[in-house]
């Protein structure tokens, strides 16, 4: 293999870089529901160009929504540690890091651009270790030929509007360098590279890398063994977006200038005005007016209104290939009409949403893992060489309340332990620690009874 120096690994991934950023501000631009206006004629006049924007109806964000909603990370547990969990760990490295909320960012942009990104760094000693997201139009990772596992660079990049420059960090696994360059006015390209050092911000253009491996961790939310991961919006999606926006549009156009009945009149004999000489409107139609014609022979009529049933028909036949191929339910679309579905028919029409998230949590739990055994490392922690650690997910099925009290009122009687229990219901690892304390000393208090001796925690 071919080694590359630090100049050349930097103009390699920002080309890399750039080759991505096309798909990734289109996706981020259809997930938020800037679509592009749909087509229309050239010619068309102002009337018709004012329906363009009411016309795009965002589908594509519930589409990223419905399985981001349900990955949650919940905890950590290492290899012979307490089956709910290591709280105090995940305490200090994932809340202390607000990952809670911000983790949410990472998987939306996997779901949405293909990619998502997360990055490890020491802060100093005795001090938690960074852990933040990145978004994929700035950060890039190069593994290994045929080996997705080994990182062989990374690099971030960004620009300063104020001070008009560019700014780039690149991680080898032995070393870290960091470079500047002013942008252009007018294209905004580098000119010129030069080392990034500024003392303030402990920022030098070269140093040794403490962690001995690049610190970037790339999330894929449905991996490829050869070409590109695929999104969310891949697939087809993107396409049913648009013609739904077109359908609407021409809906739109038909209400406006054709849902009406038009009437019409023959025999009628139209006065001009005596300056203009242009027609006058021999009719205003009114509650109180009444239309005449003194010609015997002239009648009236109206034309049939537009019907725009077909326009809607449509628009839900397009939504529901959409919930086919992305496996959303078709409630979270459609409603069913008003009919919300219920009991069995509920996890019925979930098997596929859940079924893909299952997918996704298992490509993201890889990621996390190695994000936090890369925090572990950066603060000494020897348990960052723990292959067998593992991150915790909430339950991504619906259950009714009763159904999981009476589910875990049978656990409790066949013995299953008091932790697992408190886990099924959908208790955090730190909500657990917490409620078996309590419940310790309500049992002490004399305010509950001593649970079954199966079900009883460890001291």
């Amino acid at each position: 293999m071919i080694e590359l120096t630090p100049e050349q690994w930097r103009d390699k991934l920002l080309v890399d870089l750039r080759g991505r950023r096309a798909v990734i501000d289109l996706n981020y631009r259809y997930y938020r529901g800037d679509h592009p206006l749909p087509w229309a004629p050239a010619e068309v006049g102002d009337a018709y160009r004012s329906f363009l924007k009411m016309a795009r109806s965002n589908w594509c964000r519930l589409v990223v929504k419905a399985p981001s909603e349900r990955l949650r990370p919940v905890g950590m547990r290492f290899s012979g540690g307490d089956a709910t969990g290591d709280t105090e760990t995940w305490e200090t490295l994932w809340q202390g890091n607000r990952l809670d909320a911000e983790c949410r960012m990472v998987h939306d942009s996997a779901l949405i651009a293909r990619r998502g990104f997360a990055l490890v760094w020491p802060r100093g000693e005795g001090q938690t270790p960074s852990i933040t997201p990145e978004h994929p139009s700035q950060v890039i990772v190069e593994f290994a030929p045929g080996d997705r596992r080994t990182r062989l660079a990374g690099l971030k990049t960004f620009d300063d509007v104020q001070s008009m420059q560019r700014f780039v960090t690149l991680w080898l696994p032995g070393a870290v360098y960091q470079w500047t360059a002013p942008l252009t006015t007018v294209t905004g390209v580098p000119l010129a590279w030069s080392g990034w050092n500024d003392e303030a911000l402990n920022i030098t253009e070269a140093a040794d890398n403490p962690l001995g491996e690049v610190p970037l961790i790339e999330f894929v939310a449905d991996p490829a063994l050869v070409g590109e991961p695929m999104s969310e919006l891949d697939g087809g999606v993107i396409d049913i977006q648009d013609r739904i926006n077109k359908t609407i549009l021409d809906r739109l156009v038909t209400s406006n200038f054709s849902s009406f009945p038009q009437k019409w009149a023959t025999g009628l004999e139209i006065p001009t005005d005596p300056e203009t000489k242009q027609p006058i409107e021999p009719f205003k139609n009114a509650v109180d007016r009444v239309f005449y014609n003194e010609n015997p022979e002239g009648s009236f009529g109206s034309f049939e209104a537009s019907d725009l049933a077909p326009y809607i028909k449509s628009v839900e036949s397009d939504i529901q290939h959409l919930a086919a191929i992305t496996r959303t339910p078709p409630h979270y679309l459609l409603g069913q009409s008003g009919a919300f579905p219920s009991g069995e028919s509920l996890k019925s029409t979930e098997t596929g949403l859940v079924a893909k998230v299952l997918e996704r949590r298992d490509s993201f739990t890889e990621s996390w893992e190695d994000v936090l055994r890369l925090a572990l490392k950066a603060a000494g922690d020897p348990r960052s060489d723990d292959m067998a650690m593992s991150v915790l997910w909430k339950d991504p099925e619906s259950r009714t309340q009763a159904e999981v009290m009476d589910a875990a009122t049978k656990m409790q009687a066949v013995g299953v332990p008091y932790r697992e229990i408190l886990a099924f219901i959908g208790y955090s690892p730190t909500d657990i620690s917490r409620l078996v304390e309590e419940r310790k000393q309500d049992v002490a208090d004399g305010l509950v009874p001593a649970a079954p001796a199966a079900a009883v925690p460890a001291a």
